[in-house]
């Protein structure tokens, strides 16, 4: 039995996991909150335990058992003869009650001629008998069929996001693989995670998987095939049947009818609707601070992770009252790299300073728990033009590199409903380096260059939240790497394995990445604004179809995330996966204006 996790368990584990933690009941220092990371007493991911719906395999099977039975009744559905008054030409009526002549001495619109022996009729009210389906069983069956239809459809976005987490760790491991060494990154995330498939041989775990997707896939098939019959259509909008269903003769006694009843019945049984836990409710503004202080938990991770530490010894107060997280500065260092990490009302700031510079790199993070899943394909667009916008907006210090919006969504719940553009998946997709050209150049020129961005840090994806974060850090630590001096130690892990290729380009043999500058033809044939791309040494573990599969099938979300999670954190560029003869190639995206390096004219920009 596994769960899908909804947006309201999301709500809930922050509130109950997070904000009403114990750890938070005294003031912790940064040491103290790692340790309670560590130790599993504060978690950043929902578990399967936390989640509400409940995936239960053999419900699937009795659906599929049922699914026959309705064919049958739609096929042949129980109907009754209603009879109506209605008025018709006199010539035609077959069955006139004693209302009739009454209804005509009423209305001499119905007349011919009124005549000395009385009035000649032209309209009169009769009988008609009328077939229909509208009774409460075949309401009852319709409800079912919305009821499985949706049931299907989460179990079917339950299991493609476990082959995309199997993927993903099996891509993980054959770059590993290729490069011969047991990467470092995310030693943390490795340490606080707990493994989702422990009792599964993986191999035959996915097999699984992938069978009962198929099954659900077929299964879903079916469904359609009801919901675009004339019965259904007929009935679908009429009112909706709920529980208790009431025991009538035809679902008691009618065998299709009472199959359809039992499965009702066992779906209920099995808890398909609602967790027998708990039922949390949150005040207007709560989740804001409580998702600004998950962030914040993340952020501190993240950092840990990237082997920086904390030397003020100042401490975290989080005021349950007033919703309000209370930090004095922090002060963070590695090697000769200080980050100095403040905590406003609706922003987290970091100032980076990078072997002691005259001026720092100012970068905020916007916690924003906005749900995007009520939001129409054209809402999301606008909001998140919107949303980047305010951004960019009343940024008045010359420090200030660069604002992101930190929200939580599942994209595969959102994609649902709605597909959206691959304008609006590339925004969420972007930390000011990855946006479409599709964009206005009026945007572009606004956002580009790393300037804003929107990072998803979701608290069901935890290691892309490692990702993200670190991503940004290190951008801003490589952002000051003198490629005019020749390197000593690689800027990304900090090793002296570092070999200069040219003038440009640099090899870092301990985290097998290439370090180089290149320049965007299309929006800087001057050559002004350097680009510095990381990538792995080379690309050969495109070759392994564990890395690329099913990549030219994959909805663009997916791709993106799947691309990003291949380049891992160091990879501060964006790049895209294309197809050539020779296989799969990693092509650079131009940070400020979108093309793909060597792709210009395919891709112009919009003006």
């Amino acid at each position: 039995m596994k769960t899908d996790i909804t947006r309201k368990d999301e709500g809930k584990f922050l509130k109950l996991k997070i904000a009403e933690n114990s750890v938070f009941d005294a003031a912790l220092t940064f040491n103290d909150l790692i340790s309670a990371i560590g130790d599993g007493k504060l978690p950043l991911e929902v578990s399967d335990d936390d989640g509400s719906r409940v995936i239960d395999d053999s419900s699937i099977e009795e659906i599929k058992k049922v699914i026959p039975c309705l064919f049958k009744i739609i096929d042949k559905p129980r109907s009754f003869i209603r009879s109506l008054e209605e008025k018709v030409p006199v010539e035609t009526a077959k069955r006139i009650n004693h209302k009739a002549i009454a209804k005509l001495s009423q209305d001499c619109n119905d007349w011919y001629a009124r005549t000395l022996l009385g009035v000649k009729p032209k309209n009169i009210v009769s009988d008609i008998n009328e077939e229909t389906i509208n009774l409460y069983e075949n309401r009852f069956i319709c409800s079912l069929i919305d009821r499985i239809s949706k049931l299907l459809a989460q179990t079917r976005l339950f299991y493609q996001d476990q082959i995309k987490t199997l993927d993903d760790n099996s891509a993980i491991n054959v770059i590993n693989r290729e490069y011969q060494y047991n990467t470092e990154s995310f030693k943390f995330y490795n340490k606080i995670s707990s493994k989702l498939y422990s009792n599964h041989e993986e191999s035959d775990y996915r097999k699984k998987v992938d069978a009962e997707l198929d099954s659900i896939l077929r299964a879903e098939k079916k469904v359609g095939l009801l919901k675009r019959s004339d019965f259904y259509r007929t009935l679908h909008k009429k009112r909706k049947v709920v529980d208790p269903i009431q025991k009538t003769n035809i679902l008691m006694f009618d065998y299709n009818y009472n199959q359809a009843y039992k499965l009702w019945k066992y779906l209920n049984q099995n808890n398909q609707d609602e967790k027998l836990d708990l039922d949390v409710e949150f005040q207007e503004g709560e989740l804001e601070s409580y998702y600004r202080l998950y962030c914040l938990s993340c952020i501190f991770a993240a950092l840990h992770d990237l082997n920086f530490t904390e030397t003020s010894g100042k401490t975290l107060t989080f005021d349950r009252i007033k919703k309000d997280i209370i930090l004095e500065p922090l002060i963070f260092k590695r090697d000769r790299n200080t980050i100095k990490l403040s905590v406003r009302k609706d922003f987290i700031q970091c100032s980076l300073n990078v072997d002691g510079i005259k001026e720092n790199d100012d970068f905020y993070f916007y916690p924003d728990f906005v749900d995007f899943e009520p939001m129409s394909r054209s809402a999301v667009d606008d909001f998140t033009e919107q949303l980047l916008n305010g951004l960019i907006e009343n940024t008045k210090h010359t420090t200030i590199r660069g604002k992101y919006a930190l929200v939580s969504i599942n994209m595969n719940r959102c994609s649902e409903g709605n597909t959206y553009s691959e304008k609006v998946y590339r925004r969420f997709f972007s930390m000011g380096n990855n946006f479409s050209p599709d964009e206005s150049k009026e945007n572009l020129e606004k956002w580009d260059g790393y300037k804003t961005g929107i990072l998803i840090i979701s608290p069901v994806q935890l290691r892309s939240n490692f990702l993200r974060i670190e991503k940004i850090f290190n951008y801003y630590l490589l952002k000051h790497t003198n490629f005019e001096n020749k390197l000593s130690i690689c800027p990304l892990c900090g090793s002296k394995n570092i070999r200069q290729n040219d003038s440009m380009n640099y090899t870092c043999y301990d985290c097998a990445h290439n370090i180089s500058v290149t320049y965007c033809n299309h929006c800087d044939p001057k050559h002004e604004k350097p680009i510095v791309w990381v990538k792995y040494i080379n690309d050969k573990f495109l070759e392994h179809q564990e890395v690329v599969k099913g990549l030219s099938n994959m909805s663009l979300h997916y791709r993106l995330s799947k691309l990003e999670m291949i380049m891992g954190e160091r990879a501060t560029t964006a790049f895209e996966l294309e197809e050539e003869k020779r296989g799969w190639k990693l092509k650079t995206i131009c940070p400020y204006c979108g093309v793909v390096l060597g792709d210009q004219e395919e891709h112009p920009g919009k003006e």
